[in-house]
């Protein structure tokens, strides 16, 4: 028997405000660009440090809630999967683009002046 597992866990910061749109239908589309880091030291002992950027889609009600309390630099954890997509350019010339779909996130660290107003929350819940 074949098993497979398609399961991404990022924890990361925003690189930029979320982007949101609306399909023709009206779903709700939120995208993001997470960034995460690496620190290493060589075998001679320079430091070196590496930041990869994630592109992340959020749908429906949730993609609204990112778009109203996330910002550039905010800390999330997000859990999903690894999707790919392919498309042909003007030219004819095949383009791909793989994205994690986000299944779940949660929100470690808000700048204070995104924290929900009405949440009850102070920064030490966040």
């Amino acid at each position: 028997m074949s098993y497979t597992l398609n399961k991404v866990q990022i924890i990361g910061h925003l690189a930029q405000d979320p982007e949101m749109r609306q399909t023709s239908t009206g779903n709700l589309i939120a995208n993001m660009a997470i960034a995460t880091s690496e620190e290493w030291k060589t075998p001679e002992g320079e430091k070196k440090s590496r930041v990869e950027y994630h592109r992340v889609v959020v749908f429906g009600n949730f993609a609204d809630t990112c778009s109203k309390h996330l910002r550039k630099g905010d800390k999330v954890y997000v859990e999903g999967i690894l999707q790919t997509n392919v498309w042909e350019n003007e030219n004819g010339e095949k383009r791909y683009k793989t994205e994690i779909v986000s299944k779940s996130m949660i929100f470690l660290k808000l700048k204070s002046d995104n924290k929900p107003k009405d949440s009850g929350l102070s920064d030490d819940d966040i």
